[in-house]
């Protein structure tokens, strides 16, 4: 399957990194310096989805059970076994060669169009409180990744359903960034990436 990752608000892939005197939360990005989402960062709130979505759907005596449904998809204990054919592999999620390209020719440097610097400050009684300030950059919303999801055949209905209940993507989703929409591509994509 072919997914589609828009980014509907700035967001924030970050890198679990920060840099000395300059961002608390760096932002992940490959060796050409354009920002991507790692698979398992990804798979993570599928995971999550999968989860609140099984549960939901628990009145139709036809669903699976949310436990085994996700431990054969999923793995236990983040471990999924290879031979397993209702496992589930997600890729990174990265920016199409066109944009790369066109960032290429126009910019020196991909943070020039990709991020704005943001700063967040904790509040206590109205003030803020001593220490708290935090720098990060954002990819700047509009922005739209793509990545494949592959599962068994059967399964495809379900991760359709799953994919469509992600709405938040990123570090910093509880104040705001990170709003995504996500949606699967039909075959004949391949092609346009």
């Amino acid at each position: 399957m072919n997914i589609r990752l828009e980014l509907l608000s700035d967001t924030i892939f970050g890198s679990g990194m920060s840099i000395p005197g300059g961002e608390d939360i760096a932002l992940l990005h490959d060796e050409d310096g354009f920002p991507y989402l790692k698979a398992a960062t990804f798979k993570g709130i599928l995971r999550e989805e999968a989860e609140n979505y099984l549960n939901w759907i628990q009145k139709d005596p036809s669903a699976p059970v949310p436990g085994e449904w996700l431990a054969s998809r999923f793995g236990k204990d983040g471990i999924n076994p290879a031979d397993n054919p209702y496992s589930i592999f997600v890729s990174d999620f990265t920016l199409p060669s066109a944009i790369r390209e066109e960032v290429r020719h126009e910019y020196a440097d991909p943070e020039e169009i990709f991020t704005s610097l943001r700063t967040f400050t904790q509040l206590e009684n109205g003030i803020a409180k001593e220490g708290s300030l935090r720098v990060a950059r954002c990819i700047n919303k509009g922005f739209i990744f793509y990545g494949t999801l592959q599962c068994h055949p059967e399964d495809e209905k379900m991760m359709e359903d799953i994919l469509s209940c992600i709405k938040w993507m990123g570090s910093m989703r509880t104040r705001g960034f990170g709003r995504v929409k996500v949606s699967v591509l039909p075959d004949s994509s391949k092609s346009d990436k």
